[in-house]
C-alpha cells in the first residue's frame, strides 16, 4: 500500500489500479465486504482519473493545486499549460519520457519553424517545480537571450534564476 501512495502522490494512476486490481483478486475471499466495497470505489476512482489523462492528452488537472501533471509527478502551472498549443503539451511530454527514463537528451527540431521554446521553457518550468532537477544550462544567442530571460521570469521565480551572459 506504500507503493500505491507513492505513485499516487506522482500521478501514475495506472500503477495504482494495477496494484488495487491484484489486490482485490488476492483478498477476494479474506476481506470483509466493506473492505472489498472501498477498493471497488477506489478503483473506480483511478479508472476515472485515468480517463481524464486521457481526454487531457496525457496530463491530469489537479484543482486544488491548479497545476497539471504527467505521470512521475512532473508538474506544469496551470497558466503555463493554458499557454501552450497540442503541439508543444506533445513535446513537453516527449521531453519529460526521456528525462524519466533516464536517456541522454534530446534534439527538438521541426521544419515549420513552430516555437519550441515554450517546450523548453515548459520542460525547464515543470522539472524545477516538480523538484526533479534543480540547475539548467540554456544555450541561447546573445541576440535573443532577453526575450529568454523574459519568458522564463513569467513561470520561475526571480530570486530562483541565474541568468549569465
Amino acid at each position: 500500500m506504500l507503493n500505491a501512495k507513492h505513485w499516487e502522490n506522482e500521478y501514475d494512476f495506472e500503477k495504482v489500479l494495477t496494484l488495487y486490481e491484484k489486490l482485490s483478486e488476492l483478498l477476494k475471499e479474506l476481506l470483509p465486504s466493506y473492505c472489498e466495497e472501498k477498493i471497488k470505489k477506489k478503483i473506480s476512482e483511478l479508472k476515472n482519473k485515468i480517463n481524464i489523462i486521457i481526454k487531457n492528452g496525457g496530463y491530469y488537472y489537479d484543482s486544488k493545486k491548479s497545476n497539471y501533471y504527467l505521470p512521475g509527478g512532473f508538474q506544469l502551472p496551470e497558466n503555463l499549460y493554458n499557454r501552450l498549443y497540442s503541439y508543444e503539451k506533445d513535446g513537453i511530454k516527449w521531453i519529460y519520457s526521456l528525462f524519466r527514463e533516464k536517456k541522454c537528451g534530446c534534439i527538438l527540431a521541426d521544419d515549420e519553424e513552430l516555437n519550441k521554446k515554450m517546450q523548453i521553457i515548459g520542460v525547464i518550468t515543470g522539472l524545477y517545480y516538480s523538484m526533479k532537477a534543480e540547475k539548467f544550462l540554456l544555450i541561447v544567442p546573445s541576440k535573443k537571450l532577453s526575450n529568454w530571460e523574459k519568458e522564463l521570469k513569467r513561470y520561475i521565480a526571480l530570486n530562483d534564476l541565474d541568468i549569465l551572459s
